[in-house]
């Protein structure tokens, strides 16, 4: 007869196994539902309904707005980066944890903020709007969104990075004759 040890969290299996079929259940319902939907089309029809314009249209507009968010992110990810690192001034420490703000916040609630926000009557869109700049429910609010969700990781990927960089090298290069730009691109 084996003796079992008992567990340190009481009820932790049933728990685990909750959690995992109904998170499962998440995932696994609607792509069974899309394996089933597409099983009965023959591959013209699939074809004809990837390629239809709502469909193209939905791709350009994901690829579009990743792409530009993700440009922003880049440069401003860097620039916010930078200043955190390399400068002390009032109110750092406020905006470095403002930078982890989007992370606190469901995707949903970002959403639904972001769309009060700029919608016609919003605190920023009624400013917009009568110089005809529609934010909520076009192709900027979906890049405004994007690039709100992935500032926080471009900044927090760039941080570590930069602190490594020793300064020594950046004074010896600048007393050298260097550039800031030279300095930027073969140091930084």
């Amino acid at each position: 007869m084996s003796f079992r040890q008992p567990s340190v969290l009481p009820g932790f299996e049933l728990t685990l196994g909750f959690t995992t079929f109904f998170l499962s259940a998440i995932v696994l319902l609607p792509l069974a539902a899309l394996v089933l939907m597409t099983a009965s089309m023959h591959w013209s029809d699939f074809v004809h309904v990837v390629l239809s314009p709502r469909a193209v249209g939905s791709y350009r507009l994901s690829f579009g707005a990743s792409l530009l968010a993700a440009t922003i992110n880049l440069v401003f990810g860097f620039i916010i980066a930078w200043t955190l690192v390399r400068y002390e001034f009032p109110g750092r420490k406020l905006l470095d944890a403002l930078i982890d703000m989007p992370f606190a916040l469901p995707t949903a609630v970002s959403g639904i903020a972001l769309t009060s926000v700029f919608a016609e009557n919003g605190w920023i869109g009624r400013y917009l709007e009568p110089f005809g700049i529609k934010v909520a429910y076009t192709w900027i609010g979906v890049t405004v969104a994007l690039t709100l969700i992935g500032m926080p990781f471009a900044v927090r990927s760039v941080q570590p990075a930069l602190l490594e960089v020793q300064r020594e090298l950046e004074d010896a290069a600048e007393t050298l004759g260097a550039s800031r730009l030279y300095v930027f691109r073969r140091i930084i």
